[in-house]
């Protein structure tokens, strides 16, 4: 289906990145229904986006907070007045957990914290002794920490089944300005799982693992007060959330390719798209004006690339859909296979878009093309574009965010 904001992408300079506000409002209010019904809080991973805009739609729907990967997010939209930051990544960096701790402080803002040994929990301890957390509404005046759980994926946190767990717990319980807020996971090898049903199986599992993880601590004594899950791919397939309080999912605002093929999604639901111009055509190719310093060079989250095929026209990085199409095999997409920095190779078939003319890509993973960009160009069905500005990239000054 050919998208209404057709005529808006037709009159972009490219590469473009251009957000279909009737998506995102679809995407955002999905996954907010769905944590109401199953009676958890929604703290939404705002690296997915990193707009303050976005930010501000969230919180508006029912989010409780945000979740952050970096000191960067965290202190920007703790700026923004966003006023519960997690940030879901252990900081070993005594100068930075005290970057972030001042502007909360100062902000009188809720910021926790993730730990997975103990010289990130030193750390944490140390910044926390210079930097007083305020008092909140339940009137605890201590930094939240959640001990990070592995459930498979192999990257951060503690095994449910590890003794590590438990002695955390007990570390934690000793410093005077910390206190123990539950227990987080991220279940980011479901991106590898091949479709639905293997997601789901996944998400179950991680559920289960949680659920051992909280019975060893209440065993030793300590009561996790928030058990938090996140992944869109989980999130989206999950049929139950038995035991769980809160559930953290960054790129369901969006989607993406991984989604699609995955069976989460269909394509007319992605609110994300990179607006190109074919400026060469050979052979085989369509040359793309969007290269990996546009759409990134990464296949899938974590590096799992999905279903990897031994076919050289898999659509690796992206499937692009001419705005004019013409023939029947437009509809179906052409695969973006290779990238140089400033070029996309996209395979024709014979036919396809002549060079000048644009298509949409479906990128493989839209949060990497976010984190690329300066700004979102939003399409709105009243066919106004706005420009929304991306926050805490990388080696750049934060852009001032719009208060929330």
């Amino acid at each position: 289906m050919t998208p209404p904001w057709t005529p808006l992408a037709l009159r972009l300079e490219t590469p473009a990145v251009l957000v279909d506000q009737t998506r995102l409002d679809a995407n955002l209010r999905h996954m907010q229904g769905k944590a109401q019904t199953q009676g958890v809080a929604l703290r939404p991973h705002a690296k997915s986006h990193k707009s303050g805009q976005i930010a501000r739609l969230q919180l508006a729907a029912g989010a409780v907070g945000l979740t952050v990967a970096t000191v960067e997010e965290a202190c920007a939209f703790l700026a923004a007045g966003v006023p519960s930051v997690t940030m879901a990544y252990p900081q070993p960096q005594v100068a930075r957990l005290e970057r972030c701790m001042a502007l909360a402080a100062a902000k009188a803002a809720e910021l926790l914290f993730v730990v997975d040994g103990l010289l990130v929990l030193t750390a944490l301890a140390e910044a926390a002794a210079k930097h007083p957390c305020p008092a909140l509404t339940d009137g605890d005046s201590r930094w939240g920490v959640f001990l990070k759980v592995d459930v498979g994926l192999g990257r951060c946190g503690v095994a449910p089944e590890s003794g590590v767990l438990v002695e955390l717990a007990r570390a934690v319980s000793r410093c005077a300005g910390l206190r123990f807020a539950g227990i987080l996971s991220h279940a980011g090898h479901a991106y590898a799982a091949g479709d639905a049903q293997g997601v789901r199986a996944i998400a179950g599992d991680e559920i289960l693992k949680m659920a051992l993880a909280r019975m060893r601590l209440q065993d030793a004594g300590f009561h996790p007060p928030v058990v938090s899950v996140g992944a869109t791919p989980t999130a989206l397939a999950a049929e139950s959330f038995a035991g769980v309080q809160e559930i953290r999912p960054g790129n369901y605002i969006f989607l993406d390719l991984q989604a699609v093929r995955l069976g989460l999604a269909t394509l007319d639901d992605p609110a994300l798209w990179v607006v190109a111009t074919v400026v060469s055509r050979n052979w085989k190719y369509c040359i793309l004006d969007a290269g990996s310093k546009t759409l990134s060079s990464d296949a899938g989250p974590h590096g799992l690339a999905l279903a990897p095929s031994p076919d050289e026209d898999a659509p690796r990085h992206g499937l692009a859909f001419p705005l004019h199409p013409e023939s029947p095999g437009d509809a179906e997409g052409y695969p973006i296979v290779k990238l140089s920095e400033e070029h996309a190779f996209m395979v024709h078939h014979g036919i396809g878009p002549r060079v000048g003319e644009k298509v949409r890509i479906l990128p493989a993973h839209a949060c990497s093309v976010t984190n690329l960009t300066e700004h979102l160009t939003v399409a709105f069905p009243d066919g106004r574009l706005e420009s929304w500005p991306v926050l805490a990239r990388p080696g750049r000054p934060a852009a001032a965010p719009p208060a929330i």
